[in-house]
């Protein structure tokens, strides 16, 4: 029997967070220096992006809705570099995620 997304996305995932390691990856950009990588690098996550890019995003499309009174959910939270930007704004932060190892990180 095939196994269904869910059961593979959940594979994937668990295994991509059990690896993961700031340092055992390649980060795509080559404009981004090891020194930079070293510093940048916080969150499993961090490595698909620029934080500056992860900024304008939070910045525009994020915190416009939040109040110290919000209750929010991340759905495929991950390694929680958005949540981590997010939880000190908000009352209650809800994370979700398919990966059971994701959660892990995300904590």
């Amino acid at each position: 029997m095939q196994p269904s997304n869910l059961e593979i996305n959940r594979n994937f995932w668990n295994e991509y967070a059990e690896q993961w390691s700031k340092y055992n990856f390649q980060i795509p950009n080559d404009q981004i220096s090891q020194p930079e990588k070293d510093s940048s690098i916080s969150y499993l996550g961090d490595e698909w992006g620029t934080a500056e890019d992860v900024e304008e995003i939070i910045s525009e499309y994020i915190f416009p809705f939040l109040t110290k009174n919000s209750t929010v959910a991340e759905i495929g939270v991950g390694g929680a570099r958005i949540a981590a930007k997010v939880v000190e704004n908000v009352e209650k932060l809800y994370c979700f995620d398919v990966a059971p190892a994701m959660l892990d990180k995300a904590k």
